[in-house]
């Protein structure tokens, strides 16, 4: 696991205070405003975390979520957003996002949430790996 965590909001503020939040993580901390970066990052490395906002320069971050999900589907994506409408974010959910919460949330949360997610899928991967040395 590359515990490689992106950001991607067209808020450079909101990027720096998530970055700081997480930089207690212990994981690689990449981040963007711009969809078409986030796309180049996405097909180079693999991403075990992704936070997007819903409003991105380049296209939206809904598209994108739904686009990394259809690519990687062991990424988790967190999607963020300052308004939501609850139609657009059950079919979020239903189409793999793993959770979307208000941009309002405090940024040390948002890193919990992150931190909680690195470690539950790590152990998944450690699990899984077991099983298959057991089943040799």
């Amino acid at each position: 696991m590359s515990n490689l965590v992106l950001i991607v909001d067209a808020n450079k503020s909101a990027r720096s205070q998530l970055k700081t939040s997480l930089a207690t993580c212990k994981a690689q901390i990449r981040d963007t405003g711009d969809v078409d970066a986030a796309r180049a990052i996405l097909a180079a490395e693999p991403v075990d975390v992704l936070l997007v906002d819903f409003v991105t320069h380049g296209g939206n971050g809904w598209s994108l979520a739904i686009e990394s999900i259809q690519r990687q589907e062991d990424l988790i994506v967190f999607a963020m957003s300052h308004q939501m409408d609850l139609k657009l974010g059950r079919e979020m959910l239903r189409r793999g996002v793993h959770e979307i919460f208000f941009k309002t949330m405090s940024r040390e949360a948002i890193a919990r949430k992150v931190v909680a997610a690195l470690r539950k899928k790590a152990a998944l991967q450690k699990k899984a790996a077991l099983q298959e040395k057991a089943s040799d």
